[in-house]
């Protein structure tokens, strides 16, 4: 298990995290799957009003992990925005950001997963396009929220309290430490 903070609160995750790994064709088509491994998951074609227009897209994308210095404009109105930003203002664990699958046309980023679609890529006029639904498998979602049998909740609240001990165990220590210092000062 690892320890990490984020936003003043303490996740435990699994040794090895996930992430999308090498680049990997995808073909554009209602129906075609994409398993993304890792326990991550599967990228599905499904219809929505407004979605991606599919007269815009190639044949086949590019799915693949970020790289840092994406960009994508989230919505029609407003600015281009950082990937970087986006998944902050979303609070995506920072960790769990390689296991976001970026969409590419091209060179050009038009969607992340199911969290976010360009707006230059949208169709136009509210007739249908296309979505990017993600069927998850993974014990956690990307905010950190857990999906856990039993013994994992009491693992992880073992986990916990042994940190919990040690963090206590530090602070004590550091009294203690500074009461001697300033006897002695």
């Amino acid at each position: 298990m690892r320890c990490g903070v984020y936003r003043d609160r303490l996740y435990l995750t699994t040794a090895t995290l996930p992430c999308v790994g090498e680049p990997r064709e995808w073909s554009v088509a209602t129906g075609a799957d994409l398993d993304l491994g890792c326990g991550l998951g599967t990228l599905q074609w499904s219809r929505q009003i407004g979605g991606l227009d599919a007269e815009l897209l190639p044949d086949t994308l590019c799915v693949r992990q970020r790289r840092g210095g994406e960009t994508l404009k989230a919505h029609r109105r407003g600015r281009t925005q950082s990937l970087q930003h986006l998944c902050q203002s979303a609070g995506v664990l920072p960790w769990m950001r390689d296991a976001l699958p970026l969409v590419y046309a091209g060179t050009e980023l038009i969607a992340v997963g199911d969290l976010w679609q360009d707006a230059r890529w949208l169709r136009r006029g509210g007739g249908g396009g296309l979505r990017v639904p993600l069927e998850r498998r993974a014990p956690f979602d990307l905010s950190g929220q857990a999906r856990a049998d039993g013994a994992v909740r009491e693992a992880v609240g073992l986990a916990v309290r042994e940190a919990m001990g040690l963090a206590v165990r530090e602070a004590v220590g550091l009294a203690v430490r500074e009461a001697i210092l300033s006897r002695v000062v």
